[in-house]
């Protein structure tokens, strides 16, 4: 049976988050601006990367999904200041794509087994 993507992965310990309030908080708290690299781990469907690059800030984005990478990423990867990585951001080789910034910000909205494993 086909997995549809609009629905989380339990393997994943996936949850999309979409509520406008706390994907404003995050960014909020992040104290994003334009000067920004934003390393954003497990992206999802990308609400909150939007958010983010509407800041005018660079953001990598470091998803393990491939259905997810290949399905609604597609929507705003595009975007000259988003570079989308496939992988597990446990063991991607984060020197190739932040080693061009000196500072970067750690922002994300990681599943409950991200944090875990």
């Amino acid at each position: 049976m086909a997995h549809s993507i609009n629905s989380a992965k339990k393997s994943l310990g996936q949850h999309f988050l979409h509520d406008g309030n706390v994907l404003r908080k995050i960014v909020n708290a992040a104290k994003v601006d334009e000067n920004d690299h934003i390393l954003e781990i497990g992206p999802g469907k990308g609400h909150l990367t939007k958010k983010l690059l509407l800041k005018g800030c660079s953001v990598t984005a470091i998803e393990l999904d491939h259905d997810l990478v290949i399905g609604p990423l597609t929507d705003i990867a595009s975007n000259p200041k988003l570079e989308i990585v496939e992988g597990d951001a446990r063991t991607v080789d984060l020197k190739n794509y932040i080693a061009n910034t000196t500072q970067f910000k750690l922002v994300a909205n990681l599943p409950y087994n991200a944090g875990t494993n």
